[in-house]
């Protein structure tokens, strides 16, 4: 078993920055502070160098609140990931500390600033010399605000239901039973509203089941119930289920988490796969929504490098490279076929993102009669399309996805491609990798994707897993896919092809396939409009006949 609602790894953290802090004396504040602002000021100044001076900045002073919102404030998630993550989390100096929060409960300011103020409450929360009883005691007042942007509200319940050290600890089992109550009283506050705010109310609800492990949904008489008859007993947090599968030359590795109540549908999964190169946990929380309609199996992408006759990329010299191979589709397709046939379900559902959206493809194309339905987000036609996104980024006239894009290239010799960037250059990728995940320019995730690797990424194994070969209208010709699917993009995102669509539209059969591009997104539909996936995640399920299925 294990436990998803950990603290954040800070010495990975620590790690991934770089950074050691060593406390200024009183007299170099202002000296530090007067150079940082030079550079911070400086129009001319490229990104990184600003990167620089926020991290050269003092630590342990009052003085430095604004400075640390203001750079909060700011777009390139590197310098919000250095006040945030570094900074805010291991800050002991009481003052600082003070005029943070200062802020951060100011009923007029912290709304005006919100991308500050939704860093800090993640920073600071996860920071024990700030997150006091008395402090959490207040968690309901930025909630509660009307003024406040929902994106800050959202995140305050978010920490709310985060499990936070031993489970045998009294301290512990205490403060999680505090925010039990003050989720409650939030959840019967949203339930008596004339407009209710749905999203808040899935987070409440999930925020509750995370740190309790118990199942009653909107039934606020049974959540009170619970709590009352709660007394001395101790909370026990949700944790997953891990599971190893050795089928062959590939083993599947990844979780579950079991429900108490009967789901809508019994006996039959929805497998989830990340993007290349992301771990299952990016996912999290929007997607346990689905968990309550049928099991879902979140799936680390295997170490593919024990398949028999790989395809190595070669050298301009005509070698193989025998530290990298691409990633072979069709054995991963059949792999999880078996994984269905050892598990004895009739269909499995899949949701795939990015390029694992090809492994759901050929799984619908080489084995239509086993899929449920699939749902593939931001996904390409193939190589072809791919390039064109990439094509498309390097074009752009935004520095972080062009370096970007250029950086995408794979060139062992570092002519072209990543190695053959400039320190700056280097940076923009950095920033345009994790910045194009988002609609929102100021969001917290992608500064979570991008300095928290630890949690965030999971490289594949056996050496450098390539982007697959993959064209699926070569693949599939004339021939037209019977299989339920919903087809979801984000009007934002920089990689999206126009042409891929109309691939997909003539493959599929018109009568089973949707197209849908979610208007706020970008890169994660899911996590950016999570009602209106809710929404059309219900009327596939609907039209693929799984409900019905399961009343026989």
């Amino acid at each position: 078993m294990k436990l998803w609602t950990r603290l954040f790894s800070l010495a990975a953290v620590a790690a991934m920055l770089g950074v050691a802090f060593t406390p200024s004396s009183a007299g170099d504040i202002k000296k530090e502070l007067s150079e940082f602002k030079k550079t911070w000021t400086d129009r001319r100044a490229s990104t990184r160098e600003k990167y620089e001076a926020v991290r050269a900045l003092p630590t342990g002073n009052k003085d430095l609140a604004d400075w640390y919102i203001d750079v909060l404030e700011g777009e390139v998630w590197q310098w919000r990931a250095e006040i945030m993550l570094q900074r805010l989390t291991t800050e002991t100096d009481p003052d600082l500390l003070n005029e943070l929060g200062k802020f951060l409960f100011d009923e007029k300011k912290a709304p005006k600033q919100a991308s500050a103020a939704e860093h800090l409450i993640l920073g600071l929360f996860n920071n024990s010399s700030f997150a006091k009883p008395e402090r959490w005691a207040r968690a309901g007042e930025l909630i509660r605000n009307e003024k406040m942007p929902d994106k800050v509200k959202w995140r305050m319940i978010r920490e709310l239901g985060r499990w936070r050290g031993a489970e045998d600890n009294p301290e512990v089992q205490t403060l999680m039973k505090n925010n039990c109550r003050l989720l409650i009283d939030l959840l019967g506050e949203n339930l008596k509203a004339k407009r209710p705010e749905l999203i808040a109310r899935f987070l409440i609800i999930d925020s509750l089941e995370s740190l309790t492990n118990e199942e009653h949904g909107d039934k606020i008489e049974n959540w009170t119930f619970w709590y009352n008859d709660l007394k001395d007993k101790p909370l026990t947090p949700r944790k997953a289920t891990m599971f190893k599968d050795d089928l062959g030359d590939i083993e599947l590795e990844g979780h579950s988490f079991a429900r108490k109540e009967p789901r809508k549908v019994e006996g039959m999964e929805i497998l989830i796969l990340p993007e290349f190169g992301y771990s299952e946990e990016y996912w999290y929380p929007y997607i346990f929504e689905l968990n309550k309609t049928m099991t879902c199996t979140f799936v680390q992408l295997p170490d593919a490098s024990r398949v028999k006759d790989l395809e190595r990329p070669i050298d301009r010299e005509g070698n193989k490279d025998p530290n990298a191979y691409f990633y072979p589709l069709e054995q991963l397709v059949e792999a999880f076929e078996l994984r269905r046939q050892e598990s004895k379900q009739k269909k499995v559902g899949i949701i795939a993102h990015g390029v694992s959206g090809w492994i759901a493809l050929e799984y619908c194309r080489l084995h239509p009669e086993s899929v449920a339905f699939a749902i593939i987000m931001n996904t390409w036609a193939g190589n072809n399309s791919y390039g064109k996104a990439r094509n498309q980024l390097e074009g752009n006239k935004d520095d972080d996805l062009k370096y970007f894009g250029m950086g995408l290239l794979y060139d062992p010799t570092n002519r072209q491609g990543y190695g053959a960037l400039t320190d700056d250059q280097k940076f923009h990728y950095e920033t345009g990798a994790y910045k194009r995940m988002q609609h929102d320019p100021k969001a917290v995730e992608p500064v979570l994707y991008g300095a928290m690797r630890e949690q965030f990424r999971e490289q594949i194994g056996g050496g450098q897993a390539l982007t697959p070969k993959f064209e699926f209208e070569d693949l599939v010709g004339r021939k037209t896919i019977d299989a339920h699917v919903m087809f979801v993009w984000g009007a934002h995102d920089p990689m999206y092809v126009d042409d891929d669509m109309k691939a997909f539209q003539k493959s599929f059969d018109r009568g089973k396939a949707t197209f849908e591009i979610f208007p706020n997104s970008s890169r994660t539909p899911w996590a950016e409009e999570p009602t209106l996936f809710y929404e059309k995640f219900d009327q596939l399920i609907e039209r693929s006949g799984v409900l019905k299925q399961e009343d026989k």
